[in-house]
C-alpha cells in the first residue's frame, strides 16, 4: 500500500510484517510524499530489526523466559537460573540459530576445566536448554540438541556424605529428649528441606492415612521465611508418608497446637538464623555435627538401603528430575562396591598372608 495522507496532514503507510499477525503502520510527519516515504522506510527497517532481535537474540529469548518463569519457581530457583544464565554471556548478542551445540559444549567443557562444580556446571546447561526449548516453542528453526550437551568429567563433583550410622542412631535416640530434637528427626525420616519442613502446618498431618500432605513450602528471602502456596488443597505427588518410628513422636508433638500453627515455628515459620541457632545448639548438646541437607541425603540412603526402586525414591525425594535420583543412587551403588572390594582385600590379605 502506498503513501496516504491523514486529515490531520500526517504520511501513513502498511505494511505485513513477518512474525505479526496483523499488519503494521507507520506515521510520518514529513511535508512532501518523497520524504515521508523514506521516513517511514527507515521506521520499517529499524522496527524488523528490533523484531527481529527479540524474536531471535539469545539475551532477549533467555529474559522472557525467565520472566514466564518468574510466577512459578522460588525465589532460590530464580537466583541460581540468574546466575547460571551469566555464565552463558559469549552468546548474549547472538541469534539463538547461530548458537552450534559445539559452541554450547565448548563452554560447558571450559567450565569444567576451571573447575567449577558440577551443580554449576550443571544448572548452566538446564539454562540454555531451557533457552532452547523457549524457542522452538516460539516457532524457531533451530535443531533440538539438548540431549547432545553433557556436562563434563571435569567438573568438580561434591561428595554428598550423610551421617553414618551412630549418628543416625543418635538422632532417634535423642528426638524427644534435646531440644529441637524433633526438626532433625523429621528431616532423616522425610527427606524434607529446610523449607519444606518449615512449612509443615498440623493441618497437614493425616494421621489416619500416615501422610503429611504437602500444602506449602518456604522460601527465604534475606532471612525471612515467605509462604509458598502450591495453589491446591493437596497434592498427592509430593505427599511425604509418616514412618511408623515417627508417627508417636510426631502425634505427641502437634495434639495440642491449633489447625493452622507451624509444627516448628507456631502462628508462623521460622527464620534462617532461627534454624541455624536452634541446630547448632542441638548438634553440640549431642556432641555431632551435620547439616540439615545431610539428613535429606540419609532419608535417599535409607531408601537405597532398603530397595526402593529409582522412580519411586524420585517421587519419595520429590526430585523434578530423575538424573538427579539416579546420581545419588550412583554414588551410594559406588560407595557399596567400594566397601566390597575392601572387605575381600582384607579377607585376602589375612587368608594368605597371615
Amino acid at each position: 500500500m502506498g503513501i496516504t495522507r491523514r486529515k490531520d496532514g500526517r504520511a501513513m503507510q502498511t505494511f505485513r510484517i513477518d512474525g505479526l499477525s496483523k499488519p503494521k503502520t507507520f506515521y510520518s510527519s514529513e511535508s512532501t510524499d518523497k520524504r515521508a516515504e523514506k521516513d517511514i522506510l527507515n521506521q520499517r527497517i529499524a522496527f524488523e530489526k528490533r523484531l527481529h532481535h527479540e524474536r531471535h537474540n539469545f539475551l532477549s529469548l533467555a529474559e522472557k523466559m525467565l520472566e514466564e518463569h518468574e510466577a512459578s519457581v522460588g525465589y532460590k530457583s530464580m537466583e541460581s537460573y540468574t546466575t547460571a544464565l551469566k555464565h552463558l554471556k559469549p552468546f548474549y548478542d547472538m541469534d539463538l540459530e547461530e548458537i552450534t551445540p559445539e559452541a554450547v559444549q565448548g563452554l560447558l567443557d571450559d567450565l569444567g576445566r576451571k573447575k567449577y562444580s558440577y551443580s554449576s556446571v550443571y544448572k548452566v546447561r538446564t539454562v540454555f536448554g531451557m533457552v532452547l526449548a523457549y524457542g522452538l516453542f516460539h516457532g524457531l528453526q533451530v535443531t533440538d540438541y539438548r540431549r547432545t550437551l553433557k556436562v563434563p568429567r571435569t567438573a568438580k563433583k561434591g561428595k554428598r556424605i550423610s551421617p553414618d550410622d551412630f549418628i543416625i542412631d543418635t538422632i532417634v535416640e535423642n528426638a524427644t529428649i534435646v531440644e529441637f530434637g524433633m526438626w532433625p528427626m523429621m528431616l532423616l525420616c522425610t527427606g524434607y528441606r529446610r523449607g519444606e519442613l518449615d512449612a509443615v502446618q498440623k493441618k497437614a498431618i493425616d494421621f489416619e492415612n500416615d501422610t503429611i500432605h504437602f500444602l506449602h513450602s518456604v522460601e527465604f528471602i534475606n532471612n525471612q521465611p515467605h509462604l509458598k502456596d502450591t495453589g491446591k488443597s493437596t497434592n498427592s505427588e509430593l505427599d511425604v508418608p509418616i514412618l511408623s518410628i515417627l508417627k508417636p513422636l510426631l502425634y505427641d508433638m502437634v495434639k495440642d497446637m491449633s489447625p493452622d500453627d507451624f509444627i516448628f515455628g507456631g502462628e508462623k515459620p521460622l527464620t534462617v538464623t532461627q534454624i541455624r541457632k536452634r541446630m547448632t545448639k542441638y548438634t553440640r548438646a549431642i556432641g555431632h555435627n551435620f547439616t540439615n541437607h545431610q539428613l535429606r541425603h540419609a532419608y535417599a540412603k535409607l531408601l537405597y538401603k532398603a530397595g526402593v526402586d529409582v522412580k519411586t525414591a524420585q517421587r519419595l525425594l520429590r526430585h523434578a528430575d530423575i538424573q538427579t535420583t539416579m546420581n545419588i543412587y550412583t554414588e551410594f551403588d559406588e560407595e557399596v562396591t567400594a566397601q566390597a572390594i575392601s572387605t575381600i582385600d582384607t579377607y585376602m590379605e589375612t587368608r594368605f598372608r597371615a
